[in-house]
């Protein structure tokens, strides 16, 4: 049975009050995480939380006092323990303000190994150029964005693609689910966070991991620069890291985005 924790009570999803029952995303509105537990240990929660509790002030949210690191590592780890024993799963922590009081949310739902391995079927994108996002500073916030997460991915799926390519002004800034990289003469790079991008905890651990011979940079990314990549790949925290084999009619390798898969997760 499913268990989900609501403002620190845990309840089964029959249990859950109106304003959070009955949808996929909970609460309509506010930010949330989504954490990679593997092996029973949830990966990159500092990062996860920074980036939270940075956030929240952003979109007029107050931070409680209680709501530090412990806390939030606390509370995933009591709904954690009360579901069936899975050794890798996904954490959704949403927050959200309703009538000036604070809320949290945590669901979990299990995951095959597969989720976050290196696949070796490359990943198939299509590009797309509609207002699913806003792409101001508040881009880099993991909002709650239903419509990228449902008419976006509808489109993908209709379309036979893995994922969707978000653009603005004729940049290319990420996928609907992850931050883009691509590889050009041995030398990686991915959009700038002021172009709008998601502030990705895996994004940030690559900038912090990866020491100076992978030659990592910011780089805006154009039509032009996708074309003439050598290799894409896609990062998230669950996903970790998805090479992608097309784009359009351009197709890319893959063993650069090994090496690095292998560098980083062993």
């Amino acid at each position: 049975m499913q268990i989900i924790n609501y403002n620190g009570v845990l309840l089964t999803e029959q249990e859950a009050p109106p304003q959070v029952g009955g949808s996929v995303f909970r609460f309509s509105s506010g930010l949330f995480e989504s954490l990679l537990v593997k092996d029973g240990a949830p990966q990159l929660s500092a990062f996860h939380f920074e980036r939270l509790v940075r956030g929240m002030p952003q979109v007029q949210m107050s931070v409680p006092e209680y709501f530090t690191q412990h806390f939030f590592d606390e509370q995933i780890k009591r709904t954690l323990s009360a579901q069936s024993y899975t050794p890798h799963c996904r954490v959704r922590f949403q927050v959200e303000q309703l009538q000036g009081q604070f809320h949290f949310l945590i669901e979990t739902s299990v995951l095959d190994a597969s989720v976050f391995e290196l696949n070796e079927k490359g990943w198939k994108l299509g590009l797309i150029d509609l207002p699913f996002k806003d792409f101001t500073i508040n881009g880099n916030l993991k909002s709650i964005n239903l419509p990228l997460y449902t008419a976006g991915m509808e489109m993908a799926r209709k379309k036979g693609w893995d994922d969707i390519l978000l653009a603005q002004d004729q940049h290319i800034i990420e996928s609907g689910t992850s931050n883009i990289f691509w590889i050009r003469n041995s030398e990686i790079f991915t959009p700038p966070l002021s172009e709008g991008c998601i502030e990705g905890t895996m994004r940030r651990y690559l900038f912090s991991k990866l020491p100076p011979v992978f030659s990592l940079s910011e780089r805006t990314l154009t039509l032009q620069e996708l074309q003439a990549a050598d290799e894409i790949f896609l990062t998230n925290a669950v996903r970790r890291l998805k090479w992608v084999q097309q784009i359009e009619d351009c197709l890319y390798k893959q063993s650069m985005v090994k090496a690095l898969y292998k560098f980083l997760f062993g």
